[in-house]
This record gives structure tokens, C-alpha cells and sequence, in this order.
């Protein structure tokens, strides 16, 4: 189904090709016969550069899969060389589009899973930083006179969950309490570098006043002893 002609300065090699395919699959109950629709394109296709463009519609072609035709076979041709690699029959595209339908939805239903169990974690998360931590139930988390499996029941969690989050309270507890001490000992130790550094300042001032006293009395020892002399 292809021919060539000139569209302007190119050379054009025409085709025809399915675009869109429709299948319909009714209700065995229903009096629908499955059938399948095939929307055929007129393409061109640019024989020095390869470019394709769809040029217009040519019409369409069906077929009713029925238990008539059910064991009729047709040849699998290679979508890129054209070449028959096969035969099949209606019967077992039927068989192929059943299953990948399933194959499918099985996708979408993982992913939609997935995304669920992200927003369920999501709201625990976002249940925890409202009602534990900033409220009146954050008391009951770390009092230890209430079990895990009332305090589940009453917030209606489960135990395994209030386990977590009390494990969590305490490890958080236990990090500022470290984080506390640690910023005590930074402030105790650079008291007592200030202090040292204030001794060892008066100390080098002392020696130094000493010094300065010592060699003016030196000096008014030679300068006595000069005008003695005279």
C-alpha cells in the first residue's frame, strides 16, 4: 500500500497506517460481539531525510471476533523489516489482550498502593506532630504507669505503632539531654579559658611592672652613685 510522488523539492514515499485502534469487549450477557476498529492514516515519508508526517485520513477496516472466526489465523509480520516471523488467530489475541489488561491495572494497582501507604504515613506523621508532641497525649506517652495496649486503645492506634512513637520520644529526650550537656560544657569551658587568659594577662602585667621597677631603680642607683663621685 505505498507509492511514490514529488511534494515540492522532496520526494515522498506514501503509506498507510493504523493510528488509533478501538477494541470492544461487551458483556457476553449483553448481545455485543467483540470486535476490533482500526482508524488507517495516509503518511508521507521524506526518502532523503527520513521525516514522517501524517497527510490525512483514509478510512478504517473492523473485525467482529466471534466463535465463527475464532480458530482463524493470520501471519506476524516484524514491525520494523516487515518481515513474517509467525502465525496466530483471533483466539489468541483475544487470550493476549485479556491478559494485559490485568498485567496492567496489576501496575496501577501497585503504584496506587504505593501512594496510599505514603499518605497513611504521611497523616500518622502529621497526627504525631499535633496530638503528641504539642498536646496532652505527649503525658500519657511517657508515663509509664499506662501500658502500651490501653494507650493504643485509647487513641485507637495500633500497639505496635505506640511503641514506636514512645521509642521515638525517648531517643529525641535522650538527644537534647546530650545536646544540653554538651552546650553546658562549651559555656564551662570557655569560662575557664576567660579566666585563665584574665591570670595569665596579670600576671605578664605584674612581671612587667616589676621589671619597669626594678630597672629605674637601677638607674637611680648609677646616677646617685655618679653625683656622689663628683
Amino acid at each position: 500500500m505505498s507509492k511514490v510522488y514529488k511534494a515540492a523539492t522532496a520526494v515522498m514515499e506514501t503509506f498507510v497506517r493504523a493510528n488509533q485502534i478501538t477494541i470492544s469487549n461487551p458483556l457476553p450477557t449483553s448481545g455485543g460481539v467483540p470486535s476490533i476498529q482500526f482508524q488507517e492514516m495516509l503518511v508521507g515519508e521524506d526518502t532523503t531525510t527520513g521525516e514522517m508526517k501524517e497527510i490525512e485520513k483514509e478510512g478504517y477496516c473492523s473485525e467482529a471476533l466471534t466463535a465463527d472466526n475464532i480458530s482463524e489465523s493470520f501471519d506476524l509480520i516484524h514491525p520494523v523489516t516487515g518481515d513474517v516471523i509467525g502465525q496466530s488467530t483471533y483466539q489468541d489475541l483475544q487470550v493476549l489482550l485479556f491478559s494485559i489488561y490485568f498485567h496492567v491495572a496489576e501496575k496501577r494497582d501497585i503504584v496506587q498502593a504505593e501512594q496510599e501507604a505514603l499518605l497513611a504515613l504521611d497523616q500518622q506523621i502529621n497526627w504525631y506532630t499535633a496530638s503528641v508532641m504539642s498536646g496532652e497525649n505527649h503525658e500519657l506517652f511517657t508515663d509509664e504507669s499506662v501500658s502500651s495496649s490501653e494507650l493504643a486503645l485509647e487513641l485507637g492506634i495500633t500497639e505496635a505503632a505506640v511503641n514506636n512513637l514512645r521509642q521515638l520520644i525517648a531517643d529525641s529526650t535522650a538527644l537534647a539531654e546530650e545536646l544540653a550537656e554538651v552546650s553546658e560544657g562549651l559555656v564551662e569551658a570557655s569560662e575557664e579559658e576567660q579566666a585563665a587568659s584574665a591570670e595569665a594577662t596579670a600576671t605578664a602585667v605584674a612581671e612587667a611592672n616589676a621589671e619597669e621597677a626594678a630597672a629605674q631603680a637601677a638607674l637611680d642607683a648609677e646616677m646617685e652613685a655618679a653625683a656622689s663621685g663628683e
